[in-house]
């Protein structure tokens, strides 16, 4: 973590009553966010399965997605990741698309997009992606 990033959090944190030290506050909040969909996992199993590529978008923060990745073994789940921490702009904005598929080389068309919030799904379709909103893992049996 930033010396810079632990000093924003603490500004957050310390005023809502956390008494602990910025770490112990990451730990916290990682371990305890970190349910995995057991269904969404076996449906990405599946895809991968059939030779179809699957990645993670997420708007974590760089220790929040290497935390993801690595410690919870995402990157074993996934044939790649793609956070707005690393691309500097979030899913709300179409720039995180447009360098999603630039990075992936592929037309945006050639994308099936799954998001839990409307919002990311409409900015996705605005630049062609294909864009569905998921609410549970049965949606993405459909696909």
């Amino acid at each position: 973590m930033t010396a810079n990033h632990g000093f924003k959090l603490v500004s957050i944190i310390k005023p809502r009553g956390w008494k602990g030290t910025v770490d112990e506050f990451l730990k916290y909040w990682f371990e305890n966010e970190r349910d995995i969909d057991e269904k969404v996992i076996e449906s990405v199993s599946e895809l991968r399965q059939r030779e179809v590529k699957v990645h993670l978008v997420s708007d974590n923060e760089i220790n929040r997605a290497k935390y993801l990745m690595e410690d919870v073994g995402l990157k074993d789940k996934f044939d790649g990741a793609f956070f707005s921490a690393a691309l500097g702009v979030t899913k709300a904005d179409p720039e995180f698309y447009k360098r999603v598929i630039e990075k992936l080389q592929i037309k945006p068309e050639e994308i099936t997009y799954f998001d839990d919030d409307e919002k990311n799904v409409d900015v996705a379709k605005a630049v062609r992606i294909d864009a569905r909103l998921y609410k549970t893992a049965n949606d993405l049996k459909d696909l």
